[in-house]
């Protein structure tokens, strides 16, 4: 490669240098720094999204009110939980009982109608939540997975 190089004239090798350089250049600008700076750009409105969203989740977790004290037996434990999502046409999942608890698992539900549920649980029966585990639905507006729900 040098010797070819070395075969051109002066003013050729003073082109070549510059077509090199220029194409570095563009290499670092384009193949680099561009989708370095989408990426950022991306993130920034992720980051906007989630905050959006926790903020949003705090107002309404805030609007329904601190628990209540009622407590309800363990065997009636999926009794309850079964008729409280009945009366709000809520689908339940598959559930697991254990020592903990009962535990579910939600694909898509409105973050507002699974409060909603909550609050009744703990209102009417006593029913707390001891493990939640949300994330974002791919679903309408409002609408969250939820990954994991223990009620005991």
């Amino acid at each position: 490669m040098k010797q070819w190089l070395m075969l051109k004239s002066e003013s050729e090798r003073r082109l070549i240098l510059i077509a090199t350089f220029l194409l570095a250049v563009a290499f670092v600008w384009y193949g680099i720094l561009t989708p370095l700076n989408n990426q950022i750009a991306h993130s920034r409105i992720q980051v906007n999204t989630q905050r959006h969203q926790l903020e949003w989740m705090v107002q309404q977790t805030q609007r329904l009110g601190a628990p209540s004290g009622l407590r309800v037996k363990k065997e009636k434990l999926t009794e309850a939980i079964s008729t409280s999502a009945a009366d709000l046409s809520l689908e339940l999942p598959k559930t697991t009982q254990d020592d903990r608890g009962v535990t579910l698992r939600f694909e898509q539900i409105s973050y507002a109608t699974l409060l909603r549920w909550l609050e009744i649980l703990n209102k009417e029966h006593g029913i707390q939540v001891v493990v939640i585990s949300i994330v974002t639905g791919s679903g309408p507006t409002g609408s969250v997975r939820v990954l994991q729900l223990t009620l005991r």
